[in-house]
């Protein structure tokens, strides 16, 4: 909840609420709720208020059904702005300045989004949103290339580095440096910023801390540069009730739009304007948001508004316009539809009972007047929801329909129809279109199943070259497709699981789950949902629930068709990560045996990683080397295929100790999943710098820990967090910070007993025991070893990692032992590489 401040105001006290980070500015308050003809008047009202000082800061809100005209009041008002005549109206010589983004957006989905969304609109450098930004995504691990995605050519960044930053791969290490240049070339300007800039440079580790205080940063450089360049912002916030829609928006977050109370509340000399379905309760939070917040529903037009309207669009007929008014009630959506009704036909041959509809039936009207073929086409594209020309290509293929790809533009040209600005070439039906015909009983599921496969198949088909928002948009949206249909055939499953593997390899397993969740309990019972249900389950580190349930699936494996080997590759995959790693090499054999690269080159190359993986754990590093290399060669240049083999190489030469080789291998795999935005790999990538630098440079280690912690716990991927942990309790235990090492490796192993990953669980006790043997205690590391060695008995493999402890101990008999047991690339070299490692610790 917000704090308050209390300002005397016109003569009297007021209270107001004010930004956590900063104390905040004097507002007005009022509470009307009008009719469709007062909309504009009120907006020009607190605009002028705004752009002459009366107030600094105000939200008004317009709520109310869906149809009612919420979007089109707000791209109204924006054209207003527009027009050069309202400055005289105001008698204001201010410059408006006009920002707008829809929440329904899939690009805004998160609060971070949203707010780059805005600043990009902005021409003027926003030093310190920019600056802060910069340190928060840095923190999170993105390059300087990589940031100069999310920042504006108008940046301090570009100011400072010029072409260098367009040309030139910046490592992370060099931002810092790249920042002192920034501040002493731009010192004015940071000047207006000292406590906040002090403030940013005092996060070291924490990149949340960082990101809450955005909306605050970006509402003080929209405040500067109000009063620098004498401007008036106008802020359009429409669809505001997707906020509370979206599982990115309310994870961990009991106030998801608490970022958009503190941008308006850090924000001078500017108004909000909001479109939502829903009435805003800011003022259960905080009652002195009343202050704030001007609420308006918005009605049905008024008679008077409607009759001018349709005699607008050459409608003269006062009887077909009493009729048309009193069916549509003043619903703008549904005026339109009666409009398209009125043009179709011929104006003579039409009377005032041809119009005289429940208004529950205008859309089954409007479409009754539709030619057959447009029909379906219309209905169709409503099941999808979302569609772009390629798709609605397809649609038209599928239907067999005499439609035109041509007739495209005068489709999207229905008022039905949204273009979604934000993502390229992606158009939406209108939620009333959608909502109707995911009712309508008469609909035939044999259709609608057809259409769910074409649209899964369009995405299966072209998922590799999909960005990731519109890949993410429609696989939602065409999944809510599943229960509609019924029965879902053979070859739209196969689509279905294909890209649903696809986007859990890329991370976005969260996503498949929840619609997974939403299929109803009779369709996700379904053999293949239920796999695609345990593969989460694997990544989100329920081991014994996915193992139990994939093992279950092993009878059904010819119902996946394409995918049926997929079955036991989980399996496989499962198996391993519980520490059977016996059973999952010879089910991975298995599957190589029967499976040519021409077959299925995605799994015969994730097959061959594992195998090289397994081999590797059975301590046989040079032939793991061999089959890796050979995997590598098949692999396309720059493919996620090929950055998975590369770490795998990576884990090789780490557990060798040859860490610059190793560091190498990680660098170039992370530079692979960073293009291609699989953020699952860049999360399992930081863990395992993470896991080199703990030995040779804890500063380091700390700072890719950080990166991995929060990519890891994001995503839901606990296993990779303790790992992380282990490898941090290492780095301390170094810097000799023994309490926190302890700490970390015992919440690491916590972790992994939970998830059921034993090997997990070795590598937290192997790190407890580095840290007792750090601190010179026997008495704490001879049962710590013991221990380890008693946990590594019982696995099947991973016998090369105690070695650093037979070091540290000394023990000559064991280390000879090891020696035997493990195929080392060059032992004599490895031990070297340790000992003067523990030689400069001490």
């Amino acid at each position: 909840m917000l704090n308050c401040s209390v300002h005397l105001t016109w003569g009297k006290v007021r209270i107001v609420p004010e930004s956590k980070f900063t104390a905040k500015k004097i507002l007005s308050a009022s509470k009307t709720f009008t009719d469709r003809v007062e909309p504009v008047s009120i907006f020009n009202t607190h605009l002028s208020s705004v752009m002459e000082g009366k107030t600094k800061q105000r939200a008004l809100v317009f709520y109310g059904v869906g149809g009612v005209g919420k979007t089109r009041l707000i791209t109204e008002l924006m054209t207003k702005i527009e027009n050069p005549s309202l400055n005289a109206k105001t008698n204001s010589r201010k410059e408006i300045v006009l920002l707008h983004i829809s929440m329904d957006i899939h690009e805004y989905d998160s609060p971070l989004a949203a707010l780059i969304g805005l600043r990009k609109q902005l021409k003027t450098p926003c030093v310190l949103f920019d600056y802060a930004l910069a340190r928060y995504l840095s923190l999170i691990g993105k390059s300087a290339d990589q940031i100069r995605e999310f920042i504006p050519k108008d940046s301090v960044w570009w100011d400072v580095l010029g072409e260098l930053l367009s040309v030139v791969h910046l490592p992370i290490g060099l931002l810092d440096r790249i920042i002192v240049w920034a501040r002493e070339r731009h010192s004015e300007q940071f000047s207006l910023y000292k406590g906040e800039i002090d403030e940013i440079d005092s996060i070291l580790h924490d990149p949340s801390a960082i990101s809450e205080r955005l909306p605050h940063f970006l509402g003080l450089d929209i405040s500067v540069i109000s009063r620098a360049k004498n401007q008036t912002f106008v802020v359009f916030l429409d669809s505001y009730e997707s906020i509370f829609k979206r599982s990115t928006y309310n994870e961990g977050n009991s106030q998801p739009d608490e970022f958009v109370r503190e941008l308006l509340i850090s924000s001078e000399n500017t108004l909000f304007v909001i479109g939502s379905r829903e009435y805003l309760k800011w003022g259960e939070l905080d009652p002195t948001w009343d202050e704030i917040l001007d609420q308006h529903i918005l009605e049905y037009l008024s008679p008077e508004d409607s009759e001018y309207f349709l005699r607008s669009v050459s409608i003269t007929d006062d009887s077909i316009i009493k009729s048309i008014v009193n069916t549509c009630k003043g619903l703008p959506l549904y005026l339109d539809l009666c409009v398209e009704i009125y043009r179709r036909n011929d104006p003579a041959k039409l009377n005032a009972s041809d119009f005289l509809i429940p208004t529950k039936e205008i859309i089954t009207r409007f479409l009754n007047h539709l030619s057959d073929n447009e029909r379906d086409l219309v209905v169709a594209l409503s099941y999808v929801h979302f569609f772009n020309f390629d798709l609605f290509e397809r649609i038209v293929k599928m239907l067999n329909s005499p439609v035109s790809i041509t007739d495209f533009e005068e489709i999207i040209d229905h008022s039905f129809v949204k273009r979604l600005e934000d993502l390229n070439g992606i158009f939406k039906i209108h939620d009333n279109f959608y909502e109707y015909v995911t009712k309508d009983p008469k609909m035939s599921k044999i259709v609608i199943g057809r259409l769910m496969r074409t649209a899964m198949e369009y995405l299966r088909e072209n998922m590799d070259e999909i960005d990731v928002q519109t890949l993410t948009t429609m696989y939602s949206s065409f999944m809510r497709l599943v229960p509609l249909a019924g029965n879902v055939s053979a070859d739209a499953m196969e689509s279905v699981l294909g890209v649903s593997i696809f986007l859990i390899d890329e991370g976005y397993w969260t996503l498949v789950e929840n619609s997974l969740s939403d299929l109803g309990n009779n369709m996700a019972s379904l053999p293949q949902f239920a796999f695609l249900k345990a593969v989460c389950l694997r990544r989100t580190g329920a081991l014994n629930e996915s193992n139990s349930m994939l093992i279950g699936l092993e009878k059904n494996r010819s119902d996946f068709g394409y995918y049926k080997n997929y079955v036991d590759y989980y399996i496989a995959d499962v198996t391993r990560v519980m520490g059977n790693y016996d059973a999952a090499l010879g089910i991975f054999k298995n599957i190589a045996a029967n499976l040519t690269s021409s077959q299925d080159l995605k799994l015969f190359l994730k097959t061959q990683r594992q195998i090289g993986d397994l081999t590797f754990v059975k301590s046989d590093f040079g032939e793991a080397l061999k089959i890796l290399q050979e995997t590598s060669a098949i692999c396309e240049a720059e493919s996620l295929e090929l950055a998975e083999v590369l770490r795998i190489m990576g884990h090789i030469y780490r557990f060798n100790f040859f860490l610059e080789d190793a560091t190498s291998f990680y660098m170039r795999a992370l530079e692979i999943a960073k293009k291609s935005g699989a953020i699952s790999l860049e999360g399992r990538l930081y863990n395992n710098l993470t896991e080199v630098f703990c030995w040779i440079d804890q500063k380091k280690a700390l700072d890719f820990g950080d990166k991995s912690i929060s990519i890891n716990r994001a995503i839901v991927s606990p296993v990779e967090e303790g790992k992380t942990l282990a490898a941090l309790a290492i780095a301390n235990a170094f810097d000799d910070n023994f309490d926190k090492a302890v700490k970390l490796a015992k919440e690491s192993e916590r972790i992994q007993q939970n998830v059921g990953y034993r090997g997990g669980v070795l590598f937290a006790n192997l790190a407890l025991g580095m840290v007792y043997a750090l601190t010179d205690d026997q008495s704490l590391l001879e049962p710590q070893i013991e221990r380890a060695s008693n946990i590594l008995s019982e696995l099947e493999g991973e016998k090369f990692s105690i070695l650093p402890l037979n070091v540290l101990s000394k023990k000559t008999k064991d280390l000879e032992q090891l020696k035997l047991k493990c195929k080392w690339l060059d032992f004599d070299r490895t031990l070297r590489q340790l000992q003067e490692l523990f030689e400069k610790k001490r």
